[in-house]
């Protein structure tokens, strides 16, 4: 294991700035691990446009790009892959998917079969790998989708995930042992839970103010109460999960260094203020629907061609919005969310260079005397 040692106060006693040089730099090799957050574009074709290349983004996502800091590097993340044993995903898509290439997806649909693909390749990752690890928003939506989610059903997805990162520093060795892991946003937030409440709102809203049946009435209010219970079971559900990953990382340091990317509190304040990205909007997703074709009502979809009835498209627009689907962050997030991460890493990387025998008495002397000059200065300056 290696660290970024850095003597902070060897630098300010000598007014010198440290040293640039990338976090990365202390490692030899990458490999992520995680769902579509992270996932490289393992779907191909089956995901349309906005999407580029079967990835649930319109570019590169956050782990392709900490991949650019490395010589050696692999990619095991999927879409739908979940934290878990237990994955409802249906990888042949209605049969539509075969081998080789549905082989191939399952063998990565959990992170225990990740892990198990990883450890065949543990023979390139030099003597320092680093993980990635990014699971748990699909062991949540598929247990809310089945209604059988509870607080401590979420507190076993978590628990998976240290399962997960046990099986990697076991199957691949004892390099193994530098994971950067990121915990979940809000998920109530995503358009995915949030979108429904707004909708339900602004039906209510116009029945109300258009003196409706009260049945009608009834029934939107019905319809608004079940999305904001969603939305705030998401809420919730996210928060129980963050606390009890917190808590199995801790228990994990004592045999890797484990870098928390704390991706909760990043969308939380992106959320707040989607313009310091350049983003018109946080709310609205361009598309509902990756897997369909561009139609009129997604948001790179800015007219018809009046002969073939043709959609035209403009796929740029979709950087102005922060999700491109009810779920997943445009490109321009997810650079940002890698340069978010590494900070995370070199932040939590940073150990202290014990200093030299009489240094501390040097420093000490060195701020005794600022203070002297100090107290001079002011005395000089005295009326």
């Amino acid at each position: 294991m290696r660290k970024l040692l850095l003597s902070a106060a060897c630098f300010a006693a000598l007014g010198t700035a440290a040293p640039a040089a990338s976090v990365f730099d202390a490692f030899t090799s990458f490999y992520a691990t995680g769902d579509s957050l992270s996932d490289d574009g393992k779907l191909g074709d089956a995901l349309k446009a906005p999407s580029v290349d079967g990835r649930f983004s319109n570019g590169p996502v956050w782990t392709e790009i900490i991949a650019e800091n490395f010589a050696v590097d692999f990619n095991f993340a999927l879409g739908g892959a979940t934290a878990g044993d237990i994955n409802a995903t249906d990888y042949s898509a209605g049969g539509t998917v075969t081998d080789p290439q549905l082989s191939q997806l399952v063998s990565l649909s959990t992170f225990g079969n990740q892990a198990q693909v990883l450890s065949a390749f543990a023979g390139s990752s030099g003597d320092n790998p680093l993980v990635s690890v990014l699971f748990g928003a699909n062991d949540i939506f598929q247990g809310l989708t089945a209604g059988t989610l509870t607080p401590e059903g979420v507190r076993a997805v978590a628990a998976s995930i240290a399962d997960g990162i046990r099986d990697i520093q076991t199957l691949g060795g004892a390099q193994f042992d530098d994971f950067a892991v990121a915990n979940l946003p809000d998920i109530g937030a995503i358009p995915a839970f949030n979108l429904p409440v707004l909708a339900a709102q602004g039906e209510l809203a116009l029945l109300d103010a258009t003196d409706a049946p009260a049945d009608q009435v009834a029934a939107a209010q019905e319809a608004l109460n079940s999305a904001l219970a969603n939305q705030a079971a998401a809420s919730a559900l996210t928060s129980i999960f963050n606390g009890a990953l917190s808590t199995e990382l801790d228990a994990l340091r004592a045999d890797a260094s484990v870098y928390l990317i704390d991706q909760f509190t990043y969308f939380n304040d992106l959320l707040a203020d989607p313009s310091r990205l350049g983003l018109l909007t946080g709310t609205l997703p361009c598309t509902f629907n990756l897997r369909a074709d561009p139609a009129v009502g997604d948001c790179i979809v800015v007219g018809v061609n009046p002969v073939t009835g043709e959609p035209l498209v403009v796929e740029e627009i979709a950087d102005l919005f922060l999700f491109i689907d009810p779920v997943h962050p445009n490109r321009i997030v997810q650079a940002d969310f890698a340069e978010f991460a590494a900070g995370e890493i070199a932040r939590q990387s940073v150990s202290p260079v014990p200093l030299p025998a009489g240094m501390p008495l040097m420093l000490a002397g060195l701020a005794g005397f600022g203070v002297i000059a100090r107290r001079r200065k002011t005395a000089r300056a005295a009326p």
